[in-house]
């Protein structure tokens, strides 16, 4: 990435107020439909992030993640499931399609200059050491794309394992299987603040990144209109379908009513 690979974009920068998977899937809509350049990071209450076009039964151990109060969503982007708690940070772009590659190379960049000599394998994915810490996302939203991710921290890989680690149960139709890969905290390969320490360095180190490279960055704040339309449709990407339903519901995610947001 050049140093003016970035000249023409003027993007706000913040740590999402939201606390949920479902909330901040909102705020994503909310900017993409408003049109509204972001770049956002987050921690969210456990849960786990399925593929638009995933067999949820096929992917989760759907009565664990009642049983110990996991949430579980539908996002609109691809990918396979995500398990997600305090310990995975996550980071959220909203540009212009234009600038649509820019996401996974600055968080590359970020944390090979935070001390972690991460390697891009294939399109989505960050490896250290043999082992993925990061995966990213896309979706197109009327000249805009969506790219978010997810960085492990310290998440409990015992408890994503017993969600996500394995096949669950026997794949229909044309839903589409996670590629399992071998996965590791930063924390386990070298010692490192708490996250939010470490949400805090990266946010930062993206932001200075953007403005090295042309971006004008400076910082969202985000109405209480706005704050109202992301927890009134947030609840559209939680998932609350039984097994037979899961692919019914999948193939319905897309065609639901985004409706006009307050911008």
């Amino acid at each position: 990435m050049t140093g003016e690979a970035l000249l023409g974009l003027k993007i706000g920068e913040c740590a999402s107020p939201f606390g949920t998977a479902a909330e901040n899937l909102a705020f994503e809509q909310l900017l993409a439909s408003c049109r509204t350049p972001c770049f956002v990071t987050h921690r969210d209450r456990a849960c786990v992030s399925i593929g638009f076009n995933q067999d949820l039964s096929a992917e989760v151990d759907v009565s664990v993640a009642r049983r110990i109060g996991v949430d579980i969503v539908r996002r609109p982007t691809g990918g396979g499931a995500v398990y997600r708690d305090d310990g995975c940070i996550c980071y959220s772009f909203v540009v212009p399609d234009r600038y649509s590659r820019m996401p996974v190379d600055l968080v590359a960049e970020a944390l090979r200059t935070l001390g972690f000599p991460v390697e891009r394998t294939g399109r989505n994915d960050l490896f250290l050491e043999g082992a993925k810490v990061s995966g990213f996302a896309w979706e197109a939203i009327g000249g805009m794309s969506v790219v978010h991710g997810t960085l492990l921290h310290s998440t409990d890989i015992n408890v994503m394992d017993l969600l996500v680690g394995r096949k669950k149960g026997k794949y229909r139709g044309t839903a589409m299987a996670s590629a399992h890969s071998r996965v590791a905290n930063l924390s386990s390969i070298k010692p490192m603040g708490s996250p939010d320490e470490f949400q805090v360095a990266l946010h930062r180190r993206i932001c200075d990144l953007m403005r090295e490279r042309g971006a004008e960055v400076c910082s969202f704040h985000l109405g209480d209109e706005q704050r109202e339309s992301v927890v009134k449709i947030s609840p559209s990407f939680v998932c609350r379908p039984s097994d037979r339903e899961a692919i019914a519901e999948s193939l319905a995610c897309r065609e639901r009513e985004r409706g006009p947001l307050e911008c």
